[in-house]
């Protein structure tokens, strides 16, 4: 199923099966990783990312987001094919936990080749801090930091939209310094649409790819909204 939005094209369907067939520029995503839960792909998240690695490779770079706690072994199916740029410290301000491990941040490893150098683009940064609590921010740190019990995380992640948010103002910090305007971002598991909206607000062509109806329809929402926002403002 395929569903166009401005410029945006969202896919709902499996990403090992579409992404080899699209063309994109860049790859900003944040797949599942091995300790997500109540997402298509916990089950074998490894399996999945290597399955789309090939296709990942296509891109002229690639910027896979993971959790902290994640180990970054994960992205050596990519990493396999891709030289190596940086990584980036995405961090949540304040931080949160894990078990006995603080969260700071996400890491973003990214491959492949930057973006031209352009003026207030001449030196790629590695670290960017969430200052306010954006909403997919605050679902985080309900879910990891304040909630003590096991109990009380579990009816944090049941009260939100997705189980696993990403921080809007981290994918777009991403996407604005490894993309340009003219590039098509891609994000094969899409998930809630988060980068999705944050290729409407910088205006770059933006490719989606969820397998989950629920997730899908959710995105497509998020995304219109971005764009009906952007044509606004």
């Amino acid at each position: 199923m395929k569903t166009v939005i401005g410029n945006a094209t969202l896919y709902r369907g499996d990403a090992r099966e579409i992404l080899a067939d699209i063309e994109v520029d860049v790859i900003v995503t944040d797949p599942p990783w091995d300790q997500a839960k109540g997402i298509a792909g916990a089950d074998d998240p490894r399996g999945l990312f290597a399955a789309c690695a090939p296709a990942i490779a296509k891109a002229r770079c690639a910027a896979i987001q993971l959790g902290c706690y994640t180990d970054p072994c994960f992205c050596a199916p990519v990493a396999a094919l891709m030289p190596f740029i940086h990584a980036c410290w995405l961090r949540y301000v304040p931080p949160s936990y894990n078990g006995r491990v603080l969260v700071e941040a996400d890491v973003a490893y990214v491959y492949g080749k930057p973006p031209k150098s352009a003026p207030g683009r001449r030196v790629l940064p590695a670290m960017v801090a969430s200052t306010r609590r954006e909403a997919s921010e605050s679902d985080f740190i309900k879910r990891h930091g304040r909630n003590r019990s096991s109990r009380q995380a579990a009816e944090s992640v049941a009260k939100q939209a997705h189980p696993m948010p990403r921080c809007l103002k981290h994918v777009r910090w991403l996407m604005e310094r490894h993309s340009d305007a003219s590039d098509v971002v891609c994000d094969p598991f899409m998930g809630s649409g988060t980068a999705g909206v944050a290729a409407a607000d910088l205006g770059r062509p933006f490719i989606g790819i969820e397998i989950d109806p629920e997730y899908f329809d959710l995105a497509c929402e998020r995304i219109d909204q971005a764009q009906r926002q952007q044509r606004i403002a």
